[in-house]
Order: structure tokens, then C-alpha cells, then sequence
């Protein structure tokens, strides 16, 4: 049976609010870096906490530290004054979100994450995602080898 942490009741970011504000206003592009991981943050607090399941039991399904999850959910840390975002390998950000059952091929509808391609329909690409999951790393990377191959042709 999971456990409930009755503190946990909301989503806690890296760093409040005024004094985040007070940092964008020093570094102002940190902001369009910053808001995409606080909202990935807090989708991730809502749908663990919708499947009951503490921090540490999310990151064990994950395969990921406690601490790693800790900062992705938070949208980073604060460490001597500065916002440390997280920088999590597409594969691991992938592992994060199906350990709490979210589609990453549905990250783009987070509010304030932006898709960088709008022309791209992530629902199209379905089955090649899917198909890619099942290989192993070194055949991933000789098919991506040949797509870029296949791009610098065109």
C-alpha cells in the first residue's frame, strides 16, 4: 500500500516565487529556461500523487536517485543564490514520466512547455516511438546515424 505524506499536500517549487521573480529580473532569458521545468515539475507532483506514491517510490520506478527526482520535481535546485535547472538526458526525462504515467509523447501539452517544431504531430510518430523503445542504445544511435545521413542528402 503506498504511503501518504499529509506534507505533501501541494506541489513545493526549488525556490518561492518573489524570490525566483527577483532572480528572473537579474537573468531574464533564465525565465524562458526556468517556466518549462516548473510546469513539468508540478505535472509530475499531480500525477504522482494521483497514483499514491511517495517521492522515493516514484524514483524507484523510475530507475533514477531520490535526490534527481527531488530536482526535476521541484523544477531544480537553488544552490548560492542561483536557479540550477535540471538537465535530464531524453531517455531519463522519458523514464521520469512513464514512472508516473504520463505519455512523453504528450509533454508538449503541459502548460509552459512549448513545442519546438509546431508543424510536428507527436501523435503521428506513435508507432516508430514506440518501436524505438524496444531497441537497444547501439541500434538507436545507428538509426539516427542513418536519419542524419538521409538529412544532409536532402
Amino acid at each position: 500500500m503506498p504511503r501518504r505524506n499529509a506534507l505533501e499536500a501541494e506541489w513545493k517549487p526549488a525556490v518561492d516565487q518573489a524570490e525566483l521573480d527577483r532572480y528572473y529580473s537579474m537573468y531574464p532569458l533564465a525565465r524562458d529556461y526556468g517556466e518549462p521545468w516548473r510546469s513539468i515539475g508540478e505535472a509530475l507532483f499531480d500525477a504522482r500523487k494521483k497514483l499514491q506514491l511517495s517521492k522515493r517510490e516514484a524514483a524507484q520506478r523510475a530507475r533514477i536517485s531520490d535526490s534527481f527526482w527531488r530536482q526535476l520535481e521541484a523544477g531544480g535546485k537553488w544552490v548560492s543564490g542561483k536557479l540550477i535547472l535540471p538537465n535530464p538526458r531524453p531517455e531519463s526525462l522519458s523514464k521520469v514520466l512513464r514512472a508516473v504515467s504520463i505519455d512523453p509523447l504528450n509533454l508538449i501539452s503541459i502548460p509552459g512547455f512549448t513545442q519546438p517544431h509546431s508543424d510536428i504531430e507527436p501523435w503521428r510518430y506513435r508507432s516508430l516511438y514506440d518501436k524505438l523503445e524496444r531497441l537497444t542504445e547501439a541500434k538507436v544511435q545507428l538509426i539516427e546515424s542513418l536519419v542524419d545521413a538521409l538529412l544532409e542528402q536532402s
